[in-house]
């Protein structure tokens, strides 16, 4: 009697990619939800779109990678905290700048309420791309190729890739200065799933990612939109103007929050390089990995 041959993951790496498509024309229905102030129902569709796609994950086999797990996200946090503290004095230096431009940052009555909504929309943003990114792309990529150090490597880089790009794609490359934002921005977000990538390697499970990920987002759109004015957070990274002084502090801050991550990938990578191979993922049988 032979024995059964191995499934070599490629059904699931195809699988995988159709399913980031299907995410992605959700997001586009998602889409009508947007308005110009920040509302109730914004923060409700982005929850109900990160519950969809951390569902599909599990339906394509990965159940197990939904579960909490305490210590992942005591690790997570040990790994990441550096990333929450630089996000929290890119947004002092932002008040700062504008405070010295004549624009001080008002406390809108209401706060609370948009704090919550913040909150709800910001833990969707956290299961939509960490389930998109680390779930699907990152588990398609190992179900194929995790039997090596190179595959696993390439799981990665390729995360790396897409995650950076999501963040940029439909950006202005105008000028030089536009450009040189483009290109920080996808290293700085490229940088940040990396370490997000090391994370769900190192716990086998998307929670502490997620988590992480929302802090990470509500921490970033508080001030303006939490405290302040209440628009909606805007996916505009790059900023546009004829007046490149008033670009150069743009550039500087993703200069130097790239500078500050740095040692956070350090230790993301060690752990990818120490990690266990084979490694297949989320999607295929746990015996796999034998």
């Amino acid at each position: 009697m032979t024995d059964k041959k191995k499934p070599t993951g490629t059904g699931k790496l195809i699988a995988s990619i159709a399913l980031y498509f299907v995410g992605e024309l959700l997001a586009i229905i998602l889409a009508i939800f947007d308005s110009t102030k920040f509302t109730w129902t914004m923060a409700i569709a982005m929850f109900v779109y990160g519950v969809a796609i951390l569902g599909l994950v599990c339906a394509l086999g990965g159940k197990d990678i939904a579960k909490p797990t305490l210590k992942g996200t005591k690790e997570c946090w040990k790994l990441c905290w550096l990333l929450l503290a630089v996000a929290v004095a890119d947004n002092v230096f932002d008040i700062v700048v504008n405070a010295l431009q004549g624009k001080f940052l008002a406390v809108e009555p209401g706060w609370p309420v948009r704090a919550l909504m913040i909150a709800v929309y910001c833990l969707g943003i956290g299961m939509n791309e960490e389930a998109s990114y680390r779930g699907i792309v990152q588990n398609g990529v190992l179900a194929r190729f995790g039997q090596t150090k190179r595959g696993m490597v390439a799981a990665v880089a390729v995360t790396f890739v897409a995650f950076g790009l999501v963040h940029v794609l439909g950006s202005p490359l105008s000028t030089p200065l536009t450009a040189t934002q483009w290109v920080l921005k996808f290293l700085q977000t490229g940088l940040i799933s990396v370490a997000f990538s090391a994370v769900v390697i190192q716990t086998r499970t998307l929670w502490p990612a997620i988590i992480f990920h929302a802090t990470y987002d509500f921490v970033s759109f508080f001030m303006e939109t939490g405290l302040s004015n209440g628009n909606a957070p805007q996916g505009d990274y790059i900023q546009t103007t004829e007046n490149a002084m008033e670009l150069l502090p743009a550039i500087i801050q993703f200069v130097v929050i790239i500078a500050l991550s740095v040692p956070v990938v350090i230790s993301a990578v060690r752990i990818i390089r120490d990690a266990p191979v084979p490694d297949r993922g989320a999607f295929m049988p746990s015996d796999m990995d034998e």
